[in-house]
C-alpha cells in the first residue's frame, strides 16, 4: 500500500520581552500550523484492521490551527 506524500508549512513567532512590570516579565508565542490548509492523511495505520492488505481508517490531519500563548516569568 502507497499512502501519498504530504508538505506541511508551519511558522511561529516569540516575544521574549512583550511587557517588563517590576519583576515581572510577559513572554508570547504565535503559530500557525498547516499554514497552507493543506488536507492531508496523518494515519494509514489508525485502526490495525486490514482488508485486502488496506487498512480499514485514515486518520485524517489537522487543518490549519493557530496556537497563542503567553507566559509570565520572574528573575532573570
Amino acid at each position: 500500500m502507497r499512502i501519498a506524500e504530504a508538505h506541511i508549512v508551519n511558522a511561529s513567532v516569540r516575544a521574549d520581552r512583550i511587557l517588563t512590570v517590576g519583576g515581572a516579565r510577559l513572554s508570547g508565542l504565535v503559530a500557525v500550523e498547516n499554514l497552507t490548509d493543506r488536507a492531508w492523511i496523518g494515519s494509514a495505520f489508525l485502526n490495525p484492521d486490514v482488508v485486502n492488505g488496506r487498512p480499514l481508517a485514515y486518520e485524517p490531519g489537522m487543518p490549519r490551527t493557530v496556537m497563542v500563548s503567553f507566559s509570565v516569568s520572574r528573575g532573570r
